[in-house]
């Protein structure tokens, strides 16, 4: 486990005093244990043991650490529709005329079932914190995947009524603080824009900017003439930036108007820090505990800018990543 896995992240809110008085038990983990899709089945969820044997990290009572395995059997369409072909050839060969739609259809299904069994898996493992008091992180940026690893957990918090996720939302439209921050004097601000951004105008025309300082004269032309920001990079600072001082950095990322939190990155000093132990249990430990600790700081440094605390919301949407 490296700090690869924990670059992207949603944030969601559980009820207030739920990391107060949640319960689960062990068995409920391990009866949801990952295991690989069988028979004709495509794809399965479940949790896995993290280093050390169990299959939940506790730490420091601040935070829990879950990790959610995605098995996912991986059949090429060139090698299914080879096999297609060839019944297909022998079948019209056997009776004589071709093969009409319905039943392709139907040798497709049967080819698929077959080989399916015997093709490759691809295995991710998604980490989930729920962090006191009350947020609960998914590292991903897919919200497809978030949410299943949210329905995993909630069958083991089934008997608690007050399992209830809801996906952070401000109160203040993204759009309108990712385009005030790249506007704002950086002097003194938690958040300061990089360089990179995806800006959409009136009329829905998008300017993906790579390498070029969002402060920089060109950019802030547009930022006037009714473009606004839809992603933005970001560089954070827990006590605010600083000119004489920049070495405070917090850590840097990159934010879309969905409010999925990208390529989460902390100095690297810090990393090691927390890192370098000859227990593989430790490491993990103690790089959990660091990433828990900065992904609160953020996510409620963030939703301070936009003017409010966090609400639920019940919309979601996958994103693709545009910068």
């Amino acid at each position: 486990m490296t700090p690869k896995n924990f670059r992207n992240f949603i944030a969601y809110q559980l009820p207030d005093g739920f990391c107060d008085s949640f319960e689960f038990f062990e068995q409920s983990l391990n009866g949801r244990q990952s295991t690989d899709p069988t028979g004709g089945s495509w794809y399965t969820v479940g949790f896995v043991e993290l280093p050390g044997g169990e299959f939940y990290l506790d730490l420091q009572g601040s935070a829990w650490l879950f990790f959610v395995q995605f098995n996912e059997r991986i059949l090429p369409g060139a090698v299914r529709d080879e096999h297609v072909a060839k019944r297909v050839a022998e079948l019209e060969e056997r009776q004589g005329y071709k093969v009409n739609r319905k039943l392709y259809a139907q040798l497709k299904d049967d080819v698929t079932f077959d080989l399916l069994p015997k093709a490759f898996i691809r295995r991710s493992i998604v980490p989930v914190f729920i962090i006191t008091p009350n947020i609960l992180i998914t590292c991903t940026s897919s919200h497809k995947k978030s949410q299943e690893a949210i329905d995993l957990l909630g069958q083991v918090f089934a008997d608690d009524n007050d399992w209830r996720p809801a996906l952070m939302t401000p109160q203040s439209h993204p759009v309108d603080v990712l385009t005030r921050i790249a506007q704002q004097d950086p002097e003194g601000a938690r958040f300061v824009a990089t360089d990179a951004a995806v800006l959409k105008g009136a009329d829905k025309e998008t300017i993906r900017i790579r390498d070029r300082t969002i402060g920089s004269e060109e950019v802030q032309t547009l930022l006037k003439d009714e473009y606004q920001v839809h992603e933005l990079g970001l560089d954070f600072f827990e006590d605010g930036y600083s000119s004489i001082d920049a070495d405070e950095l917090t850590c840097t990322l990159i934010v879309n108007d969905k409010l999925i939190f990208k390529r989460v990155q902390l100095p690297a000093a810090r990393v090691a820090d927390h890192m370098g132990d000859s227990d593989e249990a430790a490491d993990l430990a103690g790089l959990a505990w660091l990433f828990a600790t900065e992904f609160k700081k953020v996510t409620l440094a963030l939703f301070s800018e936009m003017g409010s605390a966090p609400v639920g919301s019940t919309a979601q949407t996958d994103d693709e990543d545009e910068l």
